[in-house]
């Protein structure tokens, strides 16, 4: 294996990526086949010197029997008026644009076939699903896991009843092991499962003396299992347990970050759907709800929205309750904002993800600020479920503008 760097994104290619390519290749015994130079006083990668140190390690490495060094031959220049495209022969076409026109023709072109998605009655609501529905499996699933692996840790009484478990679960394959705990109520279980996500992680269910907040114990003592996790980039898993506000991201391209790597956005989502099947087959029987507060609300209401149909199936006619504090797509500015998702404002932001959410019943809370614009295929994919059955099981979407208290999650699920 050979590399060069330069004076751009590569440039520490001797220090950073190679040390550990040696490393690994040495594992085999053949550190000596990784080859990597920089030459800095370039601005890109393709350069003569950069290319002549490629010749020589190809002469050596594929046995070319070339004679070294082996130097690049002077080539003339054609002249540029050969090199046109467009003459009188051959005119520029009358429709031809410039770059930022065409750009605006494609983004003009894609919000049109978007909002014909937004129409119909049962087969729009298909097609919406078929459209949208894979658009989010590439942006918020990454690749399906092949299964779970679940590690007990302990456990022990809760104060006012009830026991806990803690543990971490794992996607098969992927070392990424996520930190839960599940509050089990003490006397008789009612077969419902209370998910409750928070930006602070699972100790968000518990007060200062790390007994369990009044809402958890509200649904404790109704006979629901509570579970929570620490979700990528949140409690055990943040420096310090602080939530983190920011993520490194290459300086000039954010290609170059999310071309190569999932989202915190995505990891979470991911984390959200992998902690639930193991608890839902055993404490979510009759139904699981879904709750999302202190910045976990878009975690939430999106990985409801990314699941498969025998996902959905299982939670039974849980509720999915989110607070998602006056957040949209269409307001990040940042680069390094943890809750960046390429792509999401092409199928229509938050609204037009969560829509994939529909039939199910969904709380939304914290919409305060939010564009009505990011809000409105929410409404829009509802209005049409809701329209194939008449509004026979009532409506199925709620909208408030203020937060979703801790006190207003347990009047939910218990009423």
């Amino acid at each position: 294996m050979a590399l060069s760097g330069a004076d751009d994104w590569t440039i520490d290619i001797e220090t950073k990526g190679l040390p550990e390519l040696k490393a690994i290749y040495g594992l085999f015994g053949k550190a000596d086949l990784v080859h990597a130079k920089c030459y800095p006083q370039f601005g890109h990668n393709y350069n003569q010197v950069s290319r002549e140190m490629m010749y020589a390690w190809m002469n050596q490495y594929l046995k070319l029997g070339l004679v070294d060094p082996i130097r690049e031959r002077d080539f003339r220049p054609i002249a540029p008026g050969r090199l046109a495209i467009f003459d009188d022969e051959h005119p520029q076409p009358k429709d031809a644009m410039s770059l930022e026109q065409y750009r605006a023709a494609q983004s003009g072109r894609a919000e049109r076939q978007y909002a014909r998605l937004l129409t119909g009655g049962r087969k729009g609501v298909a097609r919406y699903r078929r459209v949208v529905g894979s658009a989010a499996k590439v942006l918020l699933s990454g690749a399906p896991s092949r299964g779970h692996v679940v590690k007990p840790i302990g456990g022990g009484q809760l104060d006012g009843g009830g026991t806990f478990d803690t543990g971490t679960i794992s996607r098969q394959g992927d070392g990424h092991a996520i930190p839960w705990t599940l509050l089990k109520p003490s006397g008789e279980a009612s077969g419902s499962l209370v998910a409750w996500f928070d930006g602070r992680g699972k100790s968000a269910l518990f007060d200062g003396r790390g007994r369990p907040v009044p809402a958890v114990r509200r649904l404790l003592d109704a006979g629901h299992a509570v579970l929570s996790a620490d979700v990528f980039l949140t409690g055990e898993l943040t420096p310090k347990g602080q939530p983190v506000t920011s993520v490194a991201t290459h300086g000039s391209f954010v290609g170059y970050t999310y071309g190569y790597n999932l989202p915190p956005l995505t990891h979470r989502v991911r984390d959200v759907l992998a902690v639930l099947p193991p608890h839902v087959k055993k404490w979510g029987r009759r139904r699981v709800h879904l709750v999302g507060t202190g910045g976990a609300g878009t975690w939430v209401v999106l990985a409801r929205a990314a699941m498969s149909q025998s996902q959905s199936k299982s939670l039974g006619r849980g509720l999915t309750i989110a607070d998602i504090g006056g957040f949209a797509f269409s307001k990040i500015t940042r680069r390094d904002d943890p809750m960046l998702l390429p792509g999401a404002l092409k199928y229509g932001g938050l609204g037009g993800l969560a829509a994939l959410a529909a039939p199910s019943r969904l709380v939304v809370g914290g919409t305060k600020g939010v564009p009505a614009a990011e809000l409105m295929p929410l409404r829009k994919i509802y209005d049409m479920a809701d329209g194939i059955f008449d509004g026979l099981f009532g409506r199925k979407l709620t909208l408030q503008d203020e937060p979703i208290t801790p006190g207003q999650v347990a009047d939910l699920v218990l009423d």
